[in-house]
């Protein structure tokens, strides 16, 4: 049964690289997934060594890359993939949200290296605010490209030509939006993160990408009250009134995802209420810890 690691980015702030093997979920094909989780480290980076030192024995067909990562590790995994006849899936669905302006060419790197065993998935969502639309891509070997296209003929066919016709105009249009947004993106993150960490219980990397902050909640909780963020999710909807996503959903708990692709205005009333839940809970949990 083919095994496909999922590296993903890296949680709490630090100096050490963590990897960890953990099972998932089964996928189509016999094929099942194992996340290879980074953890402690910074910058967050996926990195070639300890992700195949994790491959015991028969090693994956497919290593799934979705952090971001400098030219020397996407060539090193590159190089590792090529030796190892790995294919290597890198998600650049966010490169357009990225934060400095760091010049990067990782299609580049990997067609030079591994082009023959290389898939670049990209997507309309988000540098274009077209999540609705469904119209997303890939760049992948003409074999690979009949198989997809063989799938997805008989799931969903095809994606309307009014929406192909949209992402036509997005992608060859003016970008000056999509730059506007970003630094809004950057103004919302610096605000949220700078809020949250106010609170010295709270951990978070500030992100070099996107639009969520994923911070550390698990000072706040207690085996005698809330004991997992998922509990603390269910919390803050019931009795503060603001949605998160619980670090379970991601292999990652004691984490929250928060989302800041709202207004300042709802972004700061939504933190508010958030700090002043995990105010009371912590006062609530110090006599447990006396």
């Amino acid at each position: 049964m083919p095994r496909i690691p999922v590296c993903s980015g890296c949680t709490r702030p630090g100096s050490t690289g963590v990897y960890r093997d953990v099972p998932r979920r089964g996928l189509g094909a016999g094929a099942t997934d194992r996340a290879v989780e980074q953890f402690d480290a910074a910058p967050c980076e996926a990195t070639a060594d300890p992700l195949f030192q994790l491959v015991s024995g028969r090693p994956p067909e497919m290593l799934l890359v979705v952090a971001a990562s400098g030219h020397e590790n996407v060539a090193a995994i590159a190089d590792a993939g090529a030796a190892r006849g790995i294919w290597v899936i890198v998600d650049l669905c966010y490169e357009r949200l990225i934060y400095e302006a760091v010049p990067h060419n990782l299609p580049r790197i990997l067609f030079d290296r591994l082009r023959d065993r290389t898939v670049i998935a990209g997507s309309a969502s988000k540098a274009y605010a077209m999540t609705g639309w469904r119209c997303g891509w890939t760049i992948a070997p003409k074999e690979l490209t009949a198989a997809f296209n063989v799938i997805q003929g008989q799931s969903t066919s095809n994606i309307t030509s009014i929406t192909q016709k949209a992402a036509l105009a997005a992608i060859t249009g003016s970008q000056d939006p999509v730059t506007a947004m970003l630094d809004e993106y950057r103004r919302r993150r610096d605000s949220i993160h700078a809020w949250l960490t106010a609170n010295p219980g709270i951990q978070c990397v500030k992100p070099s990408g996107a639009f969520y902050l994923f911070p550390d909640f698990s000072e706040f909780l207690s085996p005698d009250g809330i004991r997992t963020t998922s509990e603390l999710a269910q919390a803050l909807l019931d009795d503060a009134r603001v949605a998160v996503t619980p670090g379970e959903a991601f292999d990652a708990p004691g984490f929250v995802r928060l989302s800041y692709a709202t207004s300042m205005a709802d972004l700061k009333r939504g933190t508010a209420k958030i700090l002043e839940y995990l105010h009371a809970l912590e006062a609530k949990n110090a006599p447990a810890r006396a």
